[in-house]
């Protein structure tokens, strides 16, 4: 008899984690392009540098090649990353002869509702030396 209530008392438990969907993983910067057509971002060089360094200390580059489809030159650019926000970064567009600079990214713990656990996301950024909030860099 303990058995089976301790089975009923187990079902609500199950349901409640079974049917949360939230995600709680640390949220890194999501680098999106407005304004841009594909053929401008059909190449973009993201580059890891060392927190606080001044842009001084590169760690690596990363060289993203997108796909331009025939007849697509005046299509708007799809370009979008994820960065890792526990390093600063230089981005360049070598076809708009730009060059965007992010650093100074400030996280803050969040609940994590579902598990109880907390996660880190990504409250303010410097863009080329302007303050942004929120965890969306946009390069125009």
């Amino acid at each position: 008899m303990t058995m089976k209530r301790l089975l009923l008392a187990a079902i609500p438990v199950i349901a409640l984690y079974a049917c949360c969907k939230e995600v709680c993983e640390d949220q890194n910067l999501l680098v999106r392009t407005q304004n841009m057509q594909a053929v401008d971002t059909d190449t973009v060089f993201l580059i890891r540098y060392k927190p606080y360094s001044r842009f001084s200390e590169k760690i690596d580059t990363v060289k993203r090649y997108s796909l331009v489809p025939v007849g697509g030159t005046t299509q708007p650019s799809a370009f979008f990353d994820y960065l890792d926000f526990n390093y600063d970064w230089k981005i360049v567009i070598p076809a708009l002869n730009k060059e965007y600079f992010i650093s100074y990214i400030e996280t803050e713990k969040k609940p994590c509702h579902c598990e109880g656990g907390k996660y880190r996301a990504v409250k303010r950024f410097e863009l080329n030396n302007v303050k942004v909030e929120g965890s969306t860099v946009v390069l125009n």
